[in-house]
């Protein structure tokens, strides 16, 4: 297959019925124009890649069919979710409350010298690759997952590279076979980014339909993709006092004995 097909990652994941479900979810998905971290939804979107690209094929998320390494996703106040190069998979990740996550509803990304010769040529490439949108959609727990009200449909959510490219390092054994070497690149998809998710088990699912340019060799895709993710709760600083002081506690019994 082309390196130019590969390049797409094919979000698609489907997980078993969820056994046990939180109380509803506090969640909401952040404007698109909404800083995270000091860095726009953009940026992130290229760490994204930046991210995904850098594990050999034996250990890359995007390849990972039982969620494993799922964890590789953790960037602190961010967690990355994975797509897959593959087809249907069965995943969960376990993440931290108060994590904001990020969402691939469908991306690309294009590089220099491979696809373009210039940023102009690798953007119009990149966008080519997706070709238009339709029927995206995002739900958590079942329910439509709440938008913000300047961007109260997912179309809102097209995020593409900042003016200039950014690097895109292929290491050795990489998943998509690419020459090993550091190439600058854009991206261009849509993602949305979720913070507020309450402790306990939750499913994401999340998709659409992305036409592809097929005029060009970039075929139709359909993303359906499915995740559960047990959100892990942090302790109110409070807690933590309160459980060194028995931890003390219990410590300075057993010097007593």
């Amino acid at each position: 297959m082309k390196l130019a097909l590969l390049r797409r990652v094919v979000a698609i994941a489907v997980i078993p019925a969820v056994l046990s479900i939180a109380g509803p979810a506090r969640a909401a998905v952040l404007a698109p124009d909404t800083p995270v971290a000091g860095a726009s939804q953009a940026v992130w979107g290229d760490r994204w890649w930046q991210w995904a690209l850098s594990y050999p094929s034996g250990g890359n998320p995007l390849v990972d069919e039982t969620g494993a390494l799922s964890g590789l996703g953790d960037r602190g106040g961010v967690f990355f979710l994975a797509g897959t190069l593959t087809g249907p998979v069965n995943r969960a990740a376990t993440v931290r409350q108060g994590q904001t996550l990020l969402v691939p509803l469908g991306t690309a990304a294009s590089s220099i010298p491979w696809f373009g010769s210039n940023e102009a040529e690798v953007r119009a490439d990149a966008a080519a690759t997706n070709g238009p949108a339709s029927g995206l959609f995002f739900t958590i727990d079942g329910a439509p997952a709440p938008l913000p009200a300047s961007a109260p449909t997912l179309m809102s959510f097209h995020q593409v590279s900042p003016p200039g490219t950014y690097p895109l390092t292929f290491p050795a054994n990489n998943v998509y076979g690419a020459p090993v070497g550091t190439f600058q690149s854009v991206s261009d998809g849509y993602l949305v980014m979720l913070e507020g998710l309450s402790p306990g088990t939750h499913t994401l699912h999340f998709g659409g339909h992305f036409a592809g340019t097929p005029a060009l060799g970039y075929p139709p895709l359909d993303v359906d993709m499915t995740y559960r993710l047990t959100v892990v709760p942090v302790p109110e600083p409070s807690g933590v006092v309160a459980a060194l002081a028995v931890a003390g506690f219990g410590l300075m019994l057993r010097r007593r004995r």
